[in-house]
């Protein structure tokens, strides 16, 4: 089982204490229910800590597009410059 959290909030809403919790306990409940992988974006301050006890229970932990400073994330990104340029 595949899961992609996202937290639903933009900006500086992403640092509200409610909103943090709320996507923290999605990570959790997604463990329960046996998730082998997770993807999660955006990032906010704190998710480290979620982050890193998804991989430590065995489950893979993939960032979209940003830096979750957690030990065994994996990153995935791309060149944004490049993929504009090819674009126009």
């Amino acid at each position: 089982m595949l899961l992609l959290l996202a937290c639903p909030l933009a900006g500086a809403a992403q640092e509200d204490g409610d909103a943090r919790a709320s996507v923290n306990a999605q990570i959790d409940e997604v463990l329960l229910w046996g998730a082998q992988a997770i993807v999660i974006a955006p990032q906010w301050t704190g998710m480290e800590v979620a982050a890193q006890g998804a991989i430590d229970s065995g489950v893979t932990v993939v960032a979209f597009d940003m830096d979750i400073p957690a030990e065994g994330i994996y990153k995935v990104t791309g060149d944004n410059y490049d993929m504009g340029y090819q674009s126009a």
